[in-house]
């Protein structure tokens, strides 16, 4: 197992192209030993986020809103730390992977938006996951140019290579970064970055000579 390990390790440093700094394909949030892992709103009063138990071995990460006007008022939970910013091209990432449970008694429009390049340069799902109250599922957001629209931006690629945030949020029309208002709540975990189909073919090619050289 320490070889492959190191395998996904080199691999995933390899396609950063020598930008250490990057997101990485390695990375996911799965909120385990309490770790939010950067997913939290900036401001101490706004939307709320906090670890629950799924049994004794799964912790989620639930957000809330209040509703109205004002800080917390949207349903939304943004991140803006290393691990989750950076070239998202030169890593080969192309889309955001996510377990998401509704526990609000409303239905949910589920976006992720990005932010990058430069202030202001923000982008949405095109089209969201709709969930009805307490439906839950794997979902997959494609972060692409036929699947993002403009939220202000004017540049998508240059947003891609240089993201500065990466939000998750609920609202019914692209468009709008900020999320719509609303007093209702939804859980997330397993928040993965995806990378291409050759990034994975790549990876595919190096698991099979390490286990080959291993038999012989």
């Amino acid at each position: 197992m320490r070889g492959l390990s190191c395998l996904l390790a080199i691999c995933g440093l390899s396609l950063l192209e020598g930008n250490l700094s990057a997101a990485t394909l390695a990375h996911v949030s799965d909120f385990e030993s309490e770790n939010k892992d950067g997913w939290q709103h900036p401001v101490s009063n706004g939307n709320q986020t906090s670890i629950q138990f799924d049994g004794p071995f799964n912790d989620l990460l639930l957000v809330t809103s209040s509703g109205g006007s004002g800080a917390g008022s949207r349903l939304v939970v943004p991140n803006t730390t290393a691990a989750w910013t950076g070239d998202y091209t030169a890593a080969g990432i192309t889309a955001v992977q996510m377990d998401l449970v509704n526990n609000s008694g409303s239905t949910l429009f589920m976006r992720v938006g990005i932010e990058g390049g430069s202030a202001g340069n923000r982008w949405t799902s095109s089209v969201p996951i709709e969930l009805s109250p307490s439906d839950r599922g794997t979902f997959l957001f494609q972060l692409d140019a036929s699947s993002l629209s403009s939220a202000g931006g004017s540049d998508l690629s240059a947003a891609l290579a240089d993201v500065s945030q990466i939000r998750i949020l609920h609202n019914a029309s692209s468009g709008d970064f900020k999320g719509s208002s609303v007093s209702g709540s939804f859980t997330v975990d397993n928040i993965t970055l995806v990378p291409e189909p050759s990034s994975i073919a790549m990876l595919t090619m190096g698991l099979t000579t390490l286990l080959m050289r291993r038999k012989i």
